[in-house]
């Protein structure tokens, strides 16, 4: 079993949502497959800034209910998840799309910062049982029923705190770019990484690399989930990311 966590670009246009959902349909040909979805790109921005003009134009003496806040920025991802969800069954897959309270994801309801506390997979499981493929909208938690946003890059936090939870074989995360030696944007030439360890990656993103969330490259370290980089939607080289050997654990060969 796998987790596939696709980015803001993978779910930008129809156009990728079609093209990711075939990607995992192939992966779930041989393996069962759990999916956590970004909001589309710049969807976010745009929901924060609307939930900033509603506080500020709204009249009345009223404090903003930063639950109401926290919901009305999560649905960018709960939308993202659901579209996923209908172009796999458009494939004659079985999906369902779930919000952070019907995936077990259970935080602390710090808003806009919370963190996950507790993920109860009984639900994920089950799905995964009946051959039905969990679409779980990141960047969010839920606690007694109301939705909490975790900080930027959440969505990477949610899709490796489940690979570790489920004890999946690897996450794979599909991103615009693949994995390189410097950031591409301000380096077009860096070179592209095949294979590498946690302490090459958490350098990268402490330099400036945004192909991950820094609280998720620490979460995969410490739960030793390995992460492989497709770049999507434009093909290329994979990268791949595996936790270091244990020391006295390492197998001899002839």
């Amino acid at each position: 079993m796998i987790v596939i966590k696709l980015g803001g670009d993978a779910v930008a246009t129809p156009e990728h949502i079609a093209a990711a959902a075939r990607r995992i349909a192939r992966e779930r040909a041989t393996r069962e497959v759990v999916v956590v979805v970004s909001a589309r790109r710049g969807v976010t921005d745009q929901l924060l800034a609307l939930v900033a003009a509603v506080g500020r134009h709204a009249a009345g003496s009223g404090t903003l209910s930063t639950a109401g806040a926290d919901r009305a920025v999560a649905s960018g991802e709960i939308v993202a998840a659901s579209l996923v969800a209908l172009a796999l069954e458009h494939l004659g897959l079985t999906a369902k799309a779930l919000d952070a309270r019907e995936a077990g994801l259970e935080g602390d309801g710090r808003s806009g910062g919370s963190r996950i506390t507790r993920i109860r997979t009984g639900r994920l499981r089950a799905l995964l049982r009946r051959g039905i493929i969990p679409v779980v909208a990141g960047f969010q938690t839920h606690r007694n029923g109301e939705l909490a946003l975790l900080g930027r890059g959440g969505s990477d936090v949610t899709a490796v705190a489940i690979a570790a939870a489920l004890g999946a074989e690897e996450c794979v995360l599909l991103k615009r770019a693949g994995l390189r030696d410097a950031d591409p944007v301000r380096h077009p030439h860096a070179r592209h990484i095949g294979v590498a360890g946690f302490d090459l990656l958490e350098g990268l993103l402490e330099g400036g690399c945004r192909v991950l969330a820094v609280d998720a490259a620490r979460l995969a370290r410490r739960y030793r989930v390995p992460l492989t980089f497709v770049p999507f939607p434009e093909p290329g080289p994979s990268s791949r990311i595996v936790p270091e050997p244990i020391a006295g654990t390492a197998s001899r060969r002839a």
